[in-house]
């Protein structure tokens, strides 16, 4: 129907503005060539704080995207604030 074509132009155009996107940035959360264990002499505990900020960074990110791409979806923001916020848990 037409209103099904209308939503899917409108999911397309959001994936377009956001997801794409996205994965151009994404770069930037490349980890340190200091915590590749090839760059310096084994040691087994030293990395793992560093690794958990890079993918904390990683996740905050993402999250960050999801939202901006849900909140350019029409019948997204037509849900009452607690629905939205149920639906991005």
């Amino acid at each position: 129907s037409q209103q099904q074509k209308e939503l899917i132009q409108t999911l397309l155009g959001a994936h377009t503005r956001h997801v794409g996107p996205m994965f151009d940035q994404f770069v930037q959360f490349r980890p340190p060539a200091y915590l590749f264990s090839h760059h310096r002499p084994f040691q087994p505990l030293a990395p793992v704080l560093p690794l958990l900020t890079h993918f904390a960074d990683i996740n905050t990110f993402m999250v960050q995207q999801i939202i901006k791409f849900t909140k350019d979806l029409p019948l997204f923001r037509s849900l009452t604030m607690e629905d939205q916020i149920s639906l991005l848990k």
